[in-house]
């Protein structure tokens, strides 16, 4: 679902440590074309870590301001179906759909889809649903900015770690930030 941008950096309260790395992200997209030039891509998939609260949702938000390009948020009520091989099919929908356009993919709640396969309790299908995924997200061109989000990173797949260029930790702010 595409979704109206309404937050940009400037609402956002971050550590410095997380601006330097989203200046830093925001410059290789940029200067995309010349990274290309010397046979480099870009980075394009970043994982958020956080509790709720943080402002995972809006950060999403404020990149996709930063680089002009469209927010679609995976609905998951609209992706998850009750049938052998029907999530998978629409996993495939969203993936064909968004590599026709530069945009930002965001997947709220990740831990919903990219659950750790080794887990006792998940039956065959969850385990073929997070493989796609993740073959899905490795064909992404670098012009699809991937960001993923989650309150509960332990239960992500140990692979899904390996797809993600960025790593950030959002904070809960503290007073001072707050005050500033």
């Amino acid at each position: 679902q595409e979704v109206a941008v309404h937050r940009t950096f400037s609402d956002l309260i971050l550590p410095d440590s997380v601006r330097k790395i989203t200046d830093s992200f925001i410059e290789e997209q940029y200067r995309s074309d010349i990274l290309r030039t010397y046979g480099l891509e870009p980075r394009h998939k970043v994982m958020l870590v956080g509790e709720p609260g943080t402002g995972k949702t809006s950060y999403a938000e404020a990149l996709s301001d930063k680089l002009m390009l469209p927010l679609y948020v995976v609905r998951y009520d609209a992706l998850i179906g009750s049938y052998l091989g029907e999530t998978a099919m629409r996993l495939r929908q969203l993936f064909d759909f968004v590599s026709t356009r530069k945009c930002v993919l965001f997947f709220d709640e990740f831990d919903t889809i990219g659950k750790e396969r080794g887990d006792a309790q998940e039956l065959g299908e969850i385990k073929r649903v997070v493989s796609s995924l993740l073959l899905m997200t490795d064909s992404l061109p670098s012009y699809n900015i991937v960001l993923a989000a989650s309150n509960h990173p332990e239960l992500l797949d140990r692979a899904v770690w390996r797809r993600f260029q960025i790593r950030l930790e959002l904070p809960i702010p503290d007073v001072t930030q707050i005050e500033k």
